[in-house]
This record gives structure tokens, sequence and C-alpha cells, in this order.
């Protein structure tokens, strides 16, 4: 089983866990700078490329079969996409925008250095991210 579990509610409000089982991308369009972190990496952020508007297909604890959107490079919609890669061994910074800051970051932080091997081709999404204004840059996670 493929499984990951995310919480995107308001710190202000009770927690809301969702529950992904064996999930599936089915839809994807639109590209978007996000600063984005992760629990495996303390402390480390850096900007990476993510897919603006997503479409994902799983089962739920239950066992029953849901889809869910997220749109406009939403918490939802970075937080899916991150989660999602986990469960393929891809970490965010596979799909970082600035090679040198992500390895001086990883750097910085004694951690091992960047393996460009892994760095995730996404020239188009790039391109798009590049023709935007630089106030649709996302910030959190």
């Amino acid at each position: 089983l493929r499984i990951f579990i995310i919480d995107v509610s308001d710190p202000k409000d009770p927690p809301n866990p969702i529950v992904f089982i064996n999930p599936k991308i089915i839809k994807k369009s639109g590209a978007i700078n996000s600063y984005e972190g992760c629990l495996s990496f303390p402390n480390m952020y850096t900007n990476v490329r993510r897919y603006e508007n997503l479409t994902v297909k799983a089962l739920n604890q239950y066992g029953k079969p849901f889809v869910i959107e997220g749109k406009g490079g939403t918490l939802l919609t970075r937080a899916l996409q991150h989660e999602f890669d986990h469960l393929d061994g891809i970490l965010f910074i596979d799909h970082a925008r600035n090679v040198m800051e992500a390895s001086t970051l990883l750097n910085k932080h004694g951690l091992a250095p960047l393996d460009e091997s892994k760095l995730i081709n996404e020239d188009n999404m790039e391109a798009e991210i590049q023709s935007k204004p630089q106030t649709e840059v996302i910030e959190g996670e």
C-alpha cells in the first residue's frame, strides 16, 4: 500500500487529517514557485516548482474512493504533491529551482550533497513560472 496523511487545516481549528491510500494524480496543470521545507531537512527551505492545480484520486481509511482537487497553488495543492513525491522517493530538493542555493543549504546544514542525477527536468514549468509576475510567488509549508 502507498499511504500518506496530510492536515492542512488552520492551526486555530481542530485537526482535520486526510488519509490517502494508493493515491493517483489524475490531472495537473499550471506551474508555481513554492517555498518549501520538509521535516526530513529541519530548518531548510528553498524554492521549488509545483503544479498550480492538481486532482488526486485515492481511497480513504475506510477503503472508500474519493477525489480531491487543489487549485491556485494552495497549501493543499502543494502538500499533495510534496507527500505524493515521498511515495516515489522524491524529495522537495529534487524540484529545486536554484541548484546552487539548494547545494549551499544542504552543505550549511551538514547534509549530503545534492544528487544532480535525481533533479527533475521541469523546463516547461520553469518557463511558466518565469513568465508570471513576481507577486505570484507562493510561500509556506
